[in-house]
């Protein structure tokens, strides 16, 4: 009877040793599939005044007085600010309340290659204690111990942490979860980084013998790909996707790796790689050649020299220069150089001449090379220039679709259309990417923003969808319940009934923003007007900027220094 009861106590005991595991794992996989905050808004901006930085908040209010150097704010959602006075750090927050306080110092993490505009990580903090380190979150819960003696973020990845302890680096996550062990000399981000997805990156990871450094490879996932026996390793970013192609190097001789496997043996001089032809350029004992990803070979290593015009390989030897195609086959290249479009179908060619035309991607020429200049625009459009360096649309045959007569023609950045603009005339015209006119003004300027793009005159103003469609100002902001408008010339605001809220009597304004003040404009000074129509700044501020002037409260937005500020002063 004992020995059944012993029997299952056992059993009880390695079923609850079971769910425990089970859920620390689970607990585990969870942490490690972490995702990044999105900040779309913020409520606190930095204030710059007399020299020194505070905080306001979306209606102007002074948060936190202007009385420091400097002042972080890791999340600009959340009221946590760390200012920085005479080598002093406090944390304080929208009450001016002191966080924090039974920590030594907290400072924000700043990081690199961040989707987004924000220069921390948003959603951790670094503390100290003694002379180490460790992470709490925004609310001062401890993530991790005060354990490591070095913590900075990971460049190109976002939401990982490196950290040291015992003089090893290894990396976590902003929750804490463990990603790469504590067993390297140093770690570095391998440097791939895309807008989609900022973990696909992996880590280059160093060991150190004597003063010198070996290096290994570990996947996205902290799995050792490559053992520490490189002298130095170098991912192929520019090739995009899941493959990883890494060139390595290893007692001066240089190789290629694909996704753990060798590709080309550490028997090179030089690997080169080439965007647009998409080959590797070999170097072995003073001879050149050219292999594909998969190290097949394209030319042979007999050239005393290698080099690329746009989509064509040349290849000196005996002193005689011969043309190939990317998959070696000789051609009659008549072409000075070729250059990679934003179309992969396209090239544009400079010819003997130093005209220049275009080729599709066989090589075919569709375009003679007769024009000064070409660019790629959108879709199978190109701007060409004449010799009198004026400026039109032809496709990608040479038919010319808008006359060669404009002083500017450009791509409008995140949409799919172009400007092109006359200075002598004055006139801005926008077209869709099948070059169809969408908005035509005089006089105009160009204002891009999140959900459309503005074009704006002395006396009108239009919006325009990103997909390319005309919008009124009231289908532009939705949310707003005063609009710009005109009469004769002038400016004022108008209600959603188009009833008149403020008179038509500024030379220019700017529409309400979100947090609910707009700009007013007499001759070349800005002043502010809140969305009840209370003036709060006659107009007094001259600024001078190549975006739309943008206002909270009393204050006007200025770049100093490389960083965003607002500020009352007249600069």
């Amino acid at each position: 009877m004992k020995s059944k009861k012993i029997l299952l106590i056992l059993i009880i005991v390695i079923a609850l040793i079971g769910i425990i595991a089970l859920i620390t794992n689970a607990i585990i996989k969870i942490n490690k599939n972490y995702t990044l905050e999105k900040i779309t808004d913020r409520n606190y901006f930095t204030l710059y005044k007399n020299g020194k930085v505070g905080v306001i908040n979306t209606s102007g209010e002074i948060i936190i007085s202007p009385d420091y150097n400097y002042i972080q704010i890791p999340n600009p959602t959340k009221d946590v600010f760390i200012c920085s006075k005479n080598n002093s750090i406090l944390v304080l927050n929208s009450k001016g309340e002191t966080l924090f306080q039974n920590y030594e110092e907290v400072t924000g993490i700043p990081v690199t290659g961040t989707i987004g505009d924000i220069p921390y990580e948003k959603s951790v903090l670094k503390y100290k204690q003694g002379n180490l380190y460790g992470l709490i979150n925004m609310e001062g819960k401890v993530i991790t111990k005060a354990i490591y003696e070095k913590i900075e973020s990971v460049p190109y990845k976002e939401g990982e942490i490196l950290v040291q302890k015992d003089g090893k680096q290894g990396v976590i996550n902003s929750k804490g979860a463990k990603l790469v062990e504590e067993k390297y000399d140093s770690i570095i981000g391998d440097g791939y980084y895309n807008q989609i997805d900022y973990k696909e990156a992996g880590y280059i990871v160093g060991t150190k013998t004597g003063d010198k450094y070996l290096f290994g490879y570990l996947d996205k996932n902290g799995k050792q790909v490559l053992n520490n026996e490189f002298d130095e390793i170098v991912r192929l970013n520019q090739i995009e996707g899941e493959d990883v192609y890494l060139i390595t190097t290893k007692a001066g001789k240089k190789g290629l790796i694909k996704n753990g496997e060798v590709v080309l043996e550490n028997v090179y001089d030089q690997l080169e790689y080439d965007t647009t032809t998409d080959l590797i350029k070999i170097k072995q004992n003073d001879l050149y050649g050219v292999t594909d990803l998969s190290g097949k070979t394209i030319l042979p290593i007999e050239f005393k020299e290698i080099s690329y015009i746009g989509i064509y390989i040349a290849g000196t030897k005996a002193n005689q220069v011969i043309n190939y195609d990317r998959n070696g086959q000789e051609v009659q290249n008549i072409y000075k150089k070729v250059i990679a479009t934003g179309n992969e179908n396209y090239f544009i060619t400079v010819g003997q001449n130093n005209l220049y035309g275009i080729i599709n991607q066989n090589g075919v020429e569709t375009t003679t090379n007769k024009y000064t200049y070409i660019e790629y625009l959108i879709g199978e459009y190109f701007a060409a220039y004449n010799e009198e360096n004026k400026i039109g649309v032809i496709d990608h045959y040479g038919n010319i679709v808008l006359g060669i007569n404009y002083n500017l023609v450009q791509p409008i950045k995140g949409t799919n259309m172009i400007q092109v603009s006359d200075t002598e005339s004055g006139i801005l015209e926008i077209y869709s990417a099948n070059i169809e006119q969408i908005a035509v003004m005089k006089n105009a300027k160009l204002y891009t923003y999140n959900d459309y793009i503005k074009i704006v005159s002395d006396t009108e103003t239009k919006y325009i969808s990103l997909d390319g469609k005309i919008l009124t100002n009231k289908q532009a902001l939705p949310n707003n319940t005063l609009f710009a408008t005109s009469k004769y010339g002038l400016w004022g605001f108008e209600d959603k009934d188009g009833n008149i809220v403020v008179e038509q009597v500024y030379d220019m304004v700017t529409e309400f923003n979100k947090y609910g003040f707009a700009g007013i404009k007499e001759g070349n000074k800005w002043g502010i007007i809140r969305e009840d129509g209370t003036i709060i700044v006659e107009p007094k501020y001259e600024i001078s900027s190549n975006v739309e002037p943008e206002f909270i409260g009393q204050y006007y937005k200025i770049n100093y220094g490389g960083e965003m500020y607002f500020t009352d002063e007249v600069i």
